[in-house]
This record gives C-alpha cells, structure tokens and sequence, in this order.
C-alpha cells in the first residue's frame, strides 16, 4: 500500500472521531476519555507485540517518551477544548497544524520549506477556512485550548518524520500510546474524579476511539512517515474537515453550503499542488538535522 492512501486512511478515521468525541463529552471528563481511549490503544498494539514493550530497541523508549508527550499535549488540549466549542471550529483550529509544520521543521530542523509546499498550505488553509466558517462566534476558551493542540501536533508531525526511520514503527507506536495513556491517567488525578461507572455509549466511543483512531491510526501513521516527508503528510492531513463535514452529512443529514463545497475543493487542490508541483520537506534533509529531545 502506497503510504499516501494510508494516511488518507488514518485522516478518515480522525474526521470520523470529532463527533464521537463531542457527544462522549457530555457523561465523560475530557482527560479521564483520553486516558481511556489511549490505554485501550496501548493495550491492543501490546497485545499484537509484547516483546516492544519488555524490551524496545535502544533509544526508543527516550524517543517514545518525547512523541508520546507531545501527542498526549495534542489529544489533550483538543478533547478539553471540544467541551466549549463546536466540532467544526475545533476541525478548523486543529488542522492550522498544516501552517505551523514547514515553520516548525525549520526552526527544529532548518529545513526550508519549498514553494510548492507553501503554496499548498495557503490553498488549503483558504479552503479550511471556507468549509467551517470560523469568523462567528469570537476566539474562547475553547478555540484557545485547541490553539495549543495544533501546536503539539505540528511539533509531533515534525518530531515524528525525523525520529520514526529509526526504529520499527509497531514498538515506537505503542510506546507512544503508552505515554499518551499514562500522561492523561495523571493529568485525570488531578483534575477530575475517575469513574469507570459509564454509560454504554461511553464505552461504545472510547473503544472506537481507542482502537481504530489511535491503535490503528498511529501504527499507520507511523509506518507512513517512515516514507514521505512531514509536511507531505501534514497537508494529507488538512483533508480531515472534508471527511468530517462528508461523515457529518451521511450520519447526521446536513448538507454542505455552497462556500463549504468551495472549500472543500480548495482543500484538495492544496494537497494536489504540494503533491505534484514539489516533493516539499525531502527525506534527506530531514535525516540531515536534528530534532532536539526534551525527553532526557
């Protein structure tokens, strides 16, 4: 499988998990559903390997660590967000991850985002902005909170092109998840009351969510950006509020506005620029800087 697809594969399946994420909001605290969805996660990728967690390759657990807290910052930061504003503003915020990753790598990496690339960004963060409307509403807590989340996951984007060729992508995945898992369990302790007292729907999200958006997803997307490039993946990625939008209109029977269809094809034609017009990051350049570990 070409890893583009599959990642395209993965972007469905985040699409998919911002409405289930808002509705299992309202009977369970947003970090005790993250620690739960990644726990789940962590144990099923464990299950497939065992012997990645007894005993990982030298420099992943450090690696695994560094990952694991930037993708938790994400998850975090998105699912506490989501409790104070909408589905489609947190899609919008998220996905201006696909600005912050060529500044990113350069400030990490310096590597210089190419014209193709920045080109591609522009038309899909038009796009993005056409097919949610963000303008409405002000900026809350809650687009605040998702600010930072698409901070972590630019830093995580980059972080993971760099280090992933390093290591097998199954052991480094639910390493990561293990993190992710752990981060949020105490982050659940001092913030909120745990309960594992939930309403069936509860446990209904937190298996799809633990399973098919973050066991499958991160094995997939760590597998795939052992191949292609950060900020190829990242506009990949800028696909999500399309799939969330069309999830939305099968499922819920909403239709897309004439602007949110202009974006949607302003999304498309963002990765169709970057994907033909220029490779963007290269592997090489990527394996030629140095992503600096705040792990150890």
């Amino acid at each position: 499988m070409r890893p583009e697809l599959a990642l395209l594969g993965v972007t469905l399946l985040w699409g998919a998990s911002f409405t289930v994420i808002k509705d299992a909001l309202d009977v369970v605290p947003p970090h005790l559903l993250v620690a739960l969805r990644f726990g789940t996660a962590a144990l099923v990728l464990a299950f497939l390997n065992p012997r990645a967690v007894l005993r990982p390759a030298p420099g992943a657990m450090r690696s695994s660590l560094f990952l694991g807290v930037l993708l938790w910052g994400g998850y975090a930061f998105q699912t506490w967000g989501l409790a104070s504003t909408t589905p489609s503003r947190s899609a919008f915020i998220t996905s201006t991850a696909v600005l912050l990753v060529p500044g990113v790598a350069f400030l990490a990496l310096r590597v210089r985002p190419s014209r193709g690339v920045g080109f591609g960004v522009l038309l899909a963060t038009a796009g993005l902005w056409w097919l949610t409307q963000p303008g409405a509403g002000g900026f809350g807590r809650g687009e605040s909170l998702t600010a930072f989340c698409a901070l972590c996951y630019a830093a995580h984007i980059v972080a993971l092109g760099h280090l992933a060729p390093n290591f097998r992508s199954l052991p480094l995945a639910t390493l990561q998840l293990g993190v992710v898992a752990a981060c949020a369990a105490c982050a659940t302790l001092v913030f909120e009351r745990p309960t594992l007292d939930l309403p069936l729907r509860a446990w209904a999200a937190i298996g799809f969510l633990g399973v098919f958006c973050s066991a499958i997803a991160v094995l997939v997307q760590t597998w795939a950006q052992r191949r292609i490039p950060a900020a190829r993946a990242a506009l990949l990625f800028a696909l999500e509020p399309v799939f969330a939008a069309t999830i939305a209109g099968i499922a819920l029977g909403e239709r897309l506005t004439p602007g949110e269809l202009l974006g949607g094809a302003l999304v498309v034609a963002g990765v169709l620029v970057a994907e033909g017009v220029d490779r963007g990051i290269s592997r090489k350049a990527l394996e030629k800087g140095h992503f600096p570990s705040h792990a150890g």
